[in-house]
């Protein structure tokens, strides 16, 4: 490399995020892998970035990237754009983008959503009429926890709960602006509470996106897939405390809505909302399942590319929709927030629809059997 070109650091990780491994080939940087959040600084002029997608590639291919000048504002890129770089698919299948101007890039495959947004929330929202932020505690883990509404002991709880899978961050921004958005529109927030507790997680697991898969990582470096394990007889301690709170409401007969925020980013076009039929011996019929296809589409009404699924069963054993119905033939809901060249706007207009929607749902009762 040229001097100029030996001056290219490469910030291994921001934001909880990873770098993958990753050469450098003359004026070439190739990724192994995805997903990433990493740093480059001093970019020369015409560098060219290539990433091998996993999985063929889809999701990140029409995704794009996320760009950042600054590490705060991000553009989600689609490859296909011109946006300062040009773009092509290579021979060896790696997605490569040639920026044309040198500085600061911070790049990554996942919007960031980890400690410092989570952070900026809760100052932008602290003091705002009608919530409090408290943090769920257990060994070395937190949880923070956004509720709305004065509980009387009687009144239905609602659960939203996002960032179960640390790198689906859309998810985790749905459930940002869903928060901001009962802080800032009183009017809805009084229509919620009257009836109803509001409880929102906007990430379960804050500090567990430092490995490339999983949504939780233990203290000896395990990947667990931690959405998924809410049907262990131990979860890790942040889904361990939720699924507790969760299972109170059912012992008590109070709870209303459960909504898991996820993001499968851009394998499909759309953002799948979902209730499953059946799992284990338990099974939705007649009047409870007639009533749960009227909640999805009341769920996803105005929704930006919004889909609804009711399959028969769960796609993966021991997910919250799955361990819920098994045990205790609740019906709960999980939605898939698309980044299918989609962007920050995007994300939000999904939480603060979602939230609207669930303001106009009143009824409840037949989530239990």
């Amino acid at each position: 490399m040229s001097q100029k070109e030996t001056q290219l650091e490469i910030i291994h990780h921001f934001d909880s995020g990873i770098c993958p491994s990753y050469e450098v080939q003359g004026d070439t940087l190739i990724f192994q892998s995805h997903p990433f959040n990493v740093c480059l600084r001093n970019v020369p002029d015409g560098l060219t970035v290539r990433v091998a997608p996993r999985e063929g590639g889809r999701d990140l291919h029409m995704q794009g990237l996320m760009v950042s000048r600054n590490g705060l504002d991000y553009k989600t890129i689609p490859f296909q754009e011109e946006y300062a770089f040009s773009t092509r698919m290579t021979k060896d299948k790696r997605l490569s983008i040639q920026f044309h101007q040198g500085g600061d890039i911070w790049l990554a495959t996942a919007y960031p959503y980890s400690r410092n947004a989570l952070e900026q929330l809760m100052c932008d929202t602290h003091g705002a009429p009608g919530v409090r932020t408290y943090l769920l505690r257990r060994e070395h883990r937190v949880v923070p926890v956004f509720e709305f509404g004065e509980d009387d002991g009687n009144k239905m709880i609602h659960f939203v709960v996002a960032g179960e899978c640390a790198w689906e961050t859309a998810g985790q921004w749905a459930g940002d602006a869903m928060i901001r958005e009962l802080c800032s529109d009183q009017t809805l927030s009084d229509r919620l509470t009257k009836n109803a507790v509001v409880v929102i997680v906007p990430h379960t697991s804050p500090f567990s996106a430092t490995m490339p898969s999983g949504g939780y990582t233990a203290l000896e470096g395990k990947s667990i897939y931690g959405a998924a394990t809410w049907g262990q007889e131990t979860p890790p301690p942040e889904y361990a405390l939720i699924r507790e709170k969760v299972e109170e409401a059912i012992q008590s007969r109070r709870l209303g809505l459960l909504l898991t925020l996820h993001s499968y980013k851009a394998q499909r076009p759309t953002s799948s909302m979902e209730a499953i039929q059946s799992a284990g011996e338990n099974e939705l019929t007649g009047a409870r399942s007639e009533w749960t296809k009227q909640i999805l589409e009341k769920l996803i009404k105005d929704v930006p590319k919004a889909s609804m699924a009711f399959p028969k069963k769960c796609w993966h054993e021991g997910l919250a929709r799955e361990y819920l119905m098994r045990k205790y033939n609740i019906v709960t809901f999980r939605i898939e927030v698309t980044t299918y060249q989609s962007s920050m706007e995007f994300f939000q207009q999904t939480g603060q629809q979602l939230i609207r929607n669930i303001g106009q749902i009143t009824d409840w009762s037949p989530v239990f059997p």
